[in-house]
């Protein structure tokens, strides 16, 4: 009482002063020293100052001593050392206030250790486990104290938990004889994975010895340390995360979690976990663990270092131990490795290439155990390269061949699995498409491996609009295949003349025919397809040209059409100048003709109009033009009468003035507003018609 006194006095005296916090009034109690050294020396002062939301349990500085007492410790080396770490951890909560005058029972809860504490009220005394807390519920800036006359000792230890169980008495035992008791029981964060009874009377039916030989064993202690996480509390679930943890011993124990979702330490099964005491967690298993013997270890000691290179850089091991299949291996020799690389012309380079390397390696391991004994003549195993792959089983003697490989050392064991050792590497069987009629059929295969293929093509074929044309195409439309992303065309005609190459597959400006289309892709396989282009079902378009000239000396030109299909357009063309010329109005001269038919289709030729003789004659001394050359004006002098016609053409033979009247002896024309040139003259009168050539030169 007289502490809780002081201790109250100081706190009084602390608010007093503005001092509120954790930190603070452990500081200033007179009776919290060791409290605030074990803080200090452990860089918890700026926790119990700043952060929120705490509850500290503060033994006083008699407590702490009469603890240090109880481990056989001195109070100034306990101050820094890690039980006193442990201590004050196991003393504070985080996160959490701890108010006992809101428990109306008891309240469960995790300390900073990670443990748990359990605080009850009871008949008006308030406890942390089976400790009283002499002054309660001191409210602070950041958190709550609680003032205690003893130092709280967890209710349940490891220890305590084993002694307790009636399925873990031989490793009690264990316990007891490496004095190690006092160890799983004091305040600590550890794990620990506790073997059942069952589990030493197996290992020791395994082991053909005693459970006397085990519990008795100078090697005692160091399988316990195979058992002990000494520095950290895992959960189930954090083992399963995490896949692996390193014992107290230095032994890798690997959590393991198998299809059926049962999961196992090394090849210890875990029957319960997470089993909570105040120093940390205990997980009941099925087995004694012991260091795994992994492939790559057995491959070492075997002398097969270039099949565990080959394996590492599969990625198969470490994999392979831990998939929670079990498996035989056939492994070959360093020596069987060398030949075959020998045989192949393959360096060591080429067989670490990953390409097929897994599948090659698979090739050599089948699912389960199978044992020398289980092997029989002529049987088949299976590959776990393939399901279509196997090998075969045959004896020569006291000899056991896998294929042509002979077994030269058996029944090696390791961590989920049985080696076999042997002098040749096993060949997988050729495998590939095995259908005749596909583009990659291999004639080696005896295992179709689904790859077949062949080139779908369908072909559009667009016929010649024009009979005798050459505008047909024909073109790929479409192509299915797999293998590869590049496609050449070629085409041919009947003969078999290549008559193109291209990568698109449109083939344009063909005549009537018959042609064939190959298609390749990149690993050469071929389809040969078969079009034929045709002329459209009429007649060849053909046509005749004519001219014939009116009484009045103008000149029509008219065509007769023959083949292709109405309605026509025909156009006749002045050779000299490209200019379209009038049918009904023409002039001496080239012209071309093109007739075109509905289908678009155009036939052209040439035909020269010549007219040198007028209808009944005219005497040219009866007229007369002059000036000639004239600058634009000229006369028509004439010593006929009555009507005449006069008609002025330029060299195109576009009519720019026609004049018509009654003669008289003079008549004068202007070709003033027309440019320089020759311009033809056409002289009509009554039946006759003559034609002069007049220049224009200003």
């Amino acid at each position: 009482m007289k502490y809780s006194i002081t201790l109250l006095a100081v706190f009084w005296a602390a608010l007093s002063i503005g001092q509120s916090t954790i930190g603070e009034f452990i500081t200033t109690a007179a009776t919290t020293s060791h409290l605030e050294t074990i803080a200090a020396n452990f860089d918890l002062t700026e926790t119990l100052q700043n952060e929120q939301n705490l509850t500290v349990f503060a033994p006083n500085d008699d407590a702490v001593e009469a603890y240090a007492n109880s481990l056989g410790m001195d109070i100034s080396a306990f101050l820094s050392s890690d039980e006193a770490l442990q201590m004050i951890q196991y003393h504070v909560v985080l996160d959490q206030q701890i108010i006992f005058s809101e428990i109306a029972d008891e309240l469960e809860f995790e300390t900073a250790l990670g443990t748990t504490m359990l605080a009850s009220v009871s008949n008006g005394t308030n406890s942390a486990n089976e400790t009283s807390v002499s002054t309660a519920d001191f409210v602070l800036d950041n958190g709550i104290v609680q003032l205690l006359d003893a130092v709280i000792l967890p209710s349940m230890s490891i220890y305590d938990w084993i002694d307790g169980s009636s399925n873990h008495n031989y490793i009690k035992i264990a316990i007891d004889n490496t004095n190690m008791a006092e160890m799983f029981q004091a305040i600590d964060a550890m794990t620990f994975f506790a073997p059942t009874d069952q589990s030493f009377i197996d290992f020791a039916d395994a082991n053909d010895i005693t459970i006397y030989d085990i519990l008795y064993s100078p090697d005692l202690s160091a399988i316990l340390m195979d058992h002990l996480l000494g520095e950290a509390m895992m959960y189930a679930a954090d083992l399963i995360e995490n896949g692996s943890a390193v014992a107290s011993s230095g032994t890798d124990l690997y959590v393991l979690l198998g299809a059926d979702g049962a999961a196992s330490v090394n090849d210890a099964s875990i029957l319960s976990t997470d089993i909570m005491t105040h120093n940390g967690l205990v997980h009941s298993i099925e087995g004694i663990i012991e260091p795994l013997v992994l492939l790559s270890d057995i491959l070492q000691a075997q002398g097969l270092t270039l099949l565990d290179t080959l394996m590492t850089a599969s990625g198969l091991n470490p994999a392979i131990n831990f998939d929670g299949a079990e498996y035989t291996m056939f492994a070959p020799t360093d020596s069987a490795i060398l030949d075959f690389m020998e045989e192949t012309n393959a360096t060591l380079e080429d067989l670490l290439n990953p390409d097929g390397l897994a599948e090659a390696l698979l090739y050599h391991t089948t699912a389960g155990i199978a044992y020398a004994s289980d092997l029989t003549d002529g049987m088949q195993i299976t590959m776990n390269s393939s399901p279509d792959e196997y090998t075969t089983v045959s004896f020569a003697g006291d000899s056991i061949f896998i294929n042509e490989s002979m077994v030269v050392a058996a029944d090696i064991t390791v961590f989920q699995g049985l080696i076999h050792i042997i002098d040749r590497v096993l060949i997988q069987p050729e495998s590939g498409c095995m259908d005749e009629a596909a583009c990659n059929f291999n004639d080696d295969a005896v295992i179709d491996d689904g790859s077949c293929y062949s080139l779908e093509a369908y072909l559009t074929v667009e016929d010649n609009p024009c009979a005798n044309g050459a505008d047909g195409m024909i073109a790929v439309d479409s192509v299915l295949y797999a293998q590869t992303d590049g496609l050449d065309f070629m085409l041919f005609d009947a003969e078999g003349e290549v008559l193109g190459n291209n990568e698109f597959g449109t083939f344009e400006g063909l005549a009537v025919g018959m042609y064939f289309v190959e298609i390749m892709d990149g690993e050469e396989c071929t389809q040969l397809l078969m079009a034929e282009v045709m002329d459209p079902n009429v007649d060849p378009l053909e046509f005749e040209a004519s001219s014939s000239q009116n009484e009045d000396g103008s000149i029509i030109g008219t065509t007769t059409i023959a083949g292709g299909l109405a309605p026509f357009d025909v156009v006749w063309q002045d050779e000299s100048t490209g200019e379209v010329a009038d049918a009904l109005n023409l002039v001496n001269g080239t012209y071309i003709v093109t007739v075109t038919d509905a289908n678009g289709c155009s036939v052209s030729l040439e035909i020269d109009i010549e007219y040198t003789s007028s209808i009944g004659g005219i005497d040219a001394q009866t007229f007369r033009v002059y000036p000639n050359p004239t600058q634009g004006v000229f006369r028509l002098e004439t010593t006929q009468n009555g009507p005449l016609q006069l008609n002025i053409s330029g060299v195109n033979g576009a009519k720019i003035l026609e004049w018509s009247g009654i003669t008289s002896n003079l008549s004068t024309f202007d070709l003033s507003g027309f440019p320089n040139g020759f311009y033809t003259l056409q002289i009509i009168h009554q039946q006759s018609i003559t034609q002069q050539l007049l220049l224009k030169n200003d």
